[in-house]
């Protein structure tokens, strides 16, 4: 239970890395390229990660601290999708990608009215 206001900002702040010591080793650095055939079959190690914390390790490991772009938007979708067409079965992989889809539009929109994304 929280007993603090400090307490719940730490609980909304929680990154992926925070939330698990042992990670797909493609989110642990910014590549800023596709996972290799090699990178997608470790997924298979790590059946609890949500669709959220997917999509932010691909973030991470596509953009990094640098700033987003319609072609990094691109990249996250495409290798969350390489993530669904291995593993089809795995509901949290097609929600990730659902979820990265959206993010996408939404950027896509702002961009248009020239907005930037960190």
């Amino acid at each position: 239970m929280v007993k603090t206001f400090n307490e719940w900002v730490k609980l909304q702040e929680c990154t992926i890395w925070e939330d698990h010591k042992d990670l797909p080793s493609i989110f642990t650095r910014t590549y800023y390229a596709l996972p290799t055939t090699e990178q997608v079959e470790e997924f298979e190690k790590y059946p609890n990660l949500t669709a959220e914390e997917i999509v932010q390790g691909f973030g991470y490991t596509i953009v990094g601290r640098g700033v987003s772009s319609p072609d990094n938007c691109k990249k996250i979708i495409e290798s969350i999708r390489l993530l669904v067409d291995r593993y089809p079965d795995r509901e949290e992989y097609k929600e990730a990608l659902a979820q990265a889809k959206e993010q996408a539009r939404v950027k896509m929109e702002r961009w248009k009215q020239g907005v930037a994304f960190p």
